[in-house]
């Protein structure tokens, strides 16, 4: 049913900010009302066929989609799943422009539905009923939400039994918490996002990023950084506790104090909101099995069941979760922080990745001081 997979990409961003939507819908929720908004119209989804070549960024999410999703998707329907990791878009890309797609959906980052949508990735909104998402999380028509999650630190206790860091600013501040930190060594991720918060910026603000203003934060820390590359590295730091302090996503960090690094807490209480989407490129063989996929994954059902034992959050502004598979999935739930989480600007980031990654890159190897 798989091929090889390798830890993915998680994608990143958000267009609208948390605070004023989650205020927004938690008055909307708390209005009663005596009538019943009809669903939008939308267009009827084509024919399925018999299999769906589905193109997934990998790692622990795509392990917990087998079990919550693709598994469950093939027993209702009958349409097998093959499934290929991690995503290769830049092949994508080259076979919507020979016009031979041999891919049907794509589960990746954000910022690409957006920056693709009409050359390389179809309109596929039309088919659903987009209310039933959180707007902050549908951001092109080329994308469906499928999923969030948290970039945020956990540090150590035994580094830190009191008066631990729990802001972005503690986290950048080796004076008063000195110890290694371990940041993912990648412009693309919320490296600048994070010291932006750090140096005072309005999470509202963080974008456009001011690179002389995020890299001076990171100068500040620069000798007690370590990094890591995949989240299989960044585990095993945690599992080993050789770091006082580990930066990254919420998923494998959670995963690894479930699984024995217990002495690690997450913070802070403002944590970055990242979410996946569903793509389909132009031309993809089977729009309608791709379609029907999208309509089960993003289902209350499905996306409960996903949260109940992932640690990650869902789309569809139906699910409330009550009973989770840990006390950890509770209290590390994304859910939690949705009026203090902090979004990005997935437009801006979208045509700034490779500035991103150039400033991150030089900083590193020492061009920029």
């Amino acid at each position: 049913m798989t091929k090889a997979v390798r830890p993915g990409f998680h994608s990143l961003g958000r267009l609208l900010g948390l605070t004023a939507v989650a205020t927004v819908l938690a008055s909307c929720g708390a209005t009663s009302t005596t009538h019943t908004t009809p669903a939008p119209k939308t267009n009827k989804i084509p024919k399925a066929g018999k299999t769906l070549v589905y193109e997934d960024s990998g790692g622990l999410l795509l392990q917990e989609e087998m079990k919550v999703f693709i598994q469950p998707f093939e027993k209702k329907t009958g349409i097998h799943v093959e499934v290929v990791a991690p995503v290769n878009f830049a092949a994508i890309q080259a076979q919507v422009a020979a016009g031979h797609v041999n891919v049907d959906l794509v589960e990746f980052s954000s910022e690409y539905a957006p920056e693709y949508c009409g050359t390389v990735l179809q309109p596929i909104t039309q088919y659903f009923d987009m209310s039933q998402y959180y707007p902050q999380y549908v951001v092109s028509k080329c994308g469906v939400p499928e999923s969030t999650f948290l970039h945020e630190f956990f540090y150590n206790k035994k580094d830190f039994p009191t008066n631990p860091p729990t802001t972005w600013a503690d986290l950048f501040d080796p004076t008063k918490y000195p110890g290694t930190r371990a940041f993912w060594n990648n412009g693309d991720g919320t490296n600048f996002e994070q010291a932006e918060l750090a140096a005072g910026v309005a999470p509202s603000k963080v974008d456009p990023i001011n690179y002389s203003r995020a890299l001076s934060e990171f100068t500040k820390i620069r000798s007690d950084i370590v990094y890591w590359s995949t989240p299989a590295e960044a585990i095993q730091m945690m599992q080993s506790g050789s770091v006082a302090i580990m930066d990254g996503w919420g998923p494998f960090a959670t995963d690894a104090v479930i699984n024995g690094a217990t002495n690690y807490v997450r913070e802070p209480a403002n944590p970055i909101f990242l979410y996946n989407q569903f793509l389909v490129p132009k031309g993809a063989p089977d729009l309608g099995a791709a379609l029907e996929f999208i309509k089960f994954a993003t289902a209350k059902e499905q996306q409960l069941k996903l949260v109940e034992t992932y640690p990650e959050g869902p789309t569809n502004r139906a699910v409330h979760p009550t009973h989770f598979a840990s006390s950890v999935l509770k209290a590390f739930y994304p859910g939690n922080f949705l009026a203090s989480g902090v979004g990005t600007n997935v437009a801006w980031r979208a045509s700034h990745f490779p500035q991103m990654e150039t400033e991150w890159t030089n900083w590193v190897q020492g061009v920029t001081k």
